[in-house]
């Protein structure tokens, strides 16, 4: 009877959920309110209510929309994925795929720095 070494199979799936633990509870009520985010909101904000960096060159960054709000994003937004197509959101049409707790579009706009918090009491 011939003998078969054993094998070690790795398989590596992608990752779906949010690495940093963080509870998304912030929803967008409507394209009146993402555009106030999108032209005021410092980066430390838009990171604190959940949304995630995708690229960043030539001082703007791609902001990635949390997975949480893909039934809160009105119909008709303007979106652009991260391979830098810009269409209308169509909720069902558009892709809900997320990984790392993300969806794979949201806008770009200029760095608003700072990307942390500032600490009360320093300016």
């Amino acid at each position: 009877m011939a003998r078969h070494a054993r094998q070690v199979v790795s398989v590596i799936a992608p990752e779906f959920n949010r690495r940093d633990g963080r509870k998304v509870t912030f929803r967008p009520k409507d394209a009146a309110a993402l555009n106030d985010l999108k032209a005021h909101a410092p980066d430390w904000k838009l990171k604190a209510l959940g949304l995630g960096t995708w690229t960043a060159k030539d001082g703007r960054i791609h902001w990635l929309f949390p997975a949480a709000w893909y039934g809160h994003i009105p119909e008709g937004y303007k979106v652009r994925s991260i391979t830098g197509e810009v269409s209308a959101f169509a909720r069902g049409v558009t892709s809900n795929d997320r990984r790392f707790g993300f969806l794979a579009f949201g806008w770009v706009r200029p760095a608003k720095p700072p990307m942390t918090r500032p600490r009360a009491g320093r300016r």
